[in-house]
């Protein structure tokens, strides 16, 4: 009788173990629906803040680079902003945001992340990113945009004294 109760205490973990399909797929398929219900909502609330905290990757661009370049120049000229700008709000390295400009040849995967972030930032003046990872950018490079106001405003003070 002691040998068949630890039997039947060992069973079920054994028998959970051996085919999970019968023993854990109802438990799984409840745990799996709970869980994805969270999940969509979670995926639904995300997309209206679009907030550069919560973005972990940029989407694929849905335009070609040609068409975003045209309309990140027409932006440029409208928001009264110069390419140094536009590298310290989407975490750009200014070479390769002028080579991606001129579409001249450089990594696939910069010259996409460069695209995805310039046409986010084409459909938001708001849209900003801090994490340079995301678009594969040295953080070294990345023009930091409260230098040059600073900096020039000592600069002026210290010519006209």
């Amino acid at each position: 009788l002691d040998v068949g109760e630890m039997e039947a205490q060992t069973t079920p973990v054994g028998g959970g173990a051996g085919p999970p399909d019968s023993v854990s797929s109802a438990p799984a398929g409840e745990a799996g629906a709970s869980h994805a219900v969270e999940i969509d909502a979670e995926q639904v609330s995300e997309p209206a803040r679009l907030s550069e905290d919560q973005v972990t990757e940029l989407p694929e661009p849905t335009r070609s680079q040609t068409e975003i370049i045209r309309l990140v120049l027409e932006a440029m000229e409208e928001r009264g902003v110069n390419q140094t700008f536009i590298c310290g709000r989407l975490a750009l390295s200014p070479v390769y945001f002028s080579m991606w400009l001129k579409e001249k040849q450089m990594p696939a995967r910069k010259k996409s992340l460069y695209a995805s972030a310039c046409e986010m930032w084409v459909g938001d003046e708001a849209f900003s990113i801090r994490n340079a990872s995301l678009t594969d950018t040295n953080p070294a490079q990345v023009p930091s945009l409260g230098r040059p106001t600073s900096g020039g405003g000592l600069r002026a003070r210290g010519r006209g004294g």
